[in-house]
């Protein structure tokens, strides 16, 4: 009966953390690589407008909304439609010290664009002061 008992408990046990593991979050390069991809997929749909939503406060203290779709409109819009992109790097990046401490990401990714056949975007994100990652830069090169 002892035996029974301490199998129960230790299956009970098991499952307990097995559950607490897997309703941790997601590791943060998972989450933000997600949010990242989701924001570019709308730069690529022209929702220019609604990607504003997902930027981060920092940058939208520094940069108007209509700044922001104009900008897009220049640079991002003559490129054509998106033809393939694919993650080339990603690292953990160190705040300036006129930036307020936090933890910072930097993808980059290969991508191909109908009018731009090669070229490298950077995306910065940022996880904002809700405790959400929103993107703090993106940048084409």
């Amino acid at each position: 009966m002892k035996k029974v008992i301490a199998l129960v408990t230790s299956l009970g046990l098991i499952v307990f953390f097995a559950a607490s593991l897997m309703s941790c979050g997601k590791p943060k390069e998972e989450t933000a690589i997600q949010v990242v991809e989701s924001w570019l997929a709308l730069v690529d749909d022209e929702k220019y407008l609604e990607s504003w939503e997902g930027l981060a406060s920092l940058f939208k203290k520094n940069v108007m909304k209509e700044a922001w779709v104009n900008d897009l409109n220049r640079f991002r819009k003559p490129l054509g439609k998106l033809l393939d992109r694919k993650l080339v790097n990603k690292q953990q990046a160190e705040s300036a010290p006129e930036d307020p401490v936090g933890e910072y990401l930097i993808f980059q990714y290969e991508t191909s664009f109908e009018n731009k056949k090669s070229i490298v975007e950077a995306v910065s994100a940022i996880k904002d002061d809700d405790g959400k990652w929103r993107i703090l830069g993106y940048g084409i090169q």
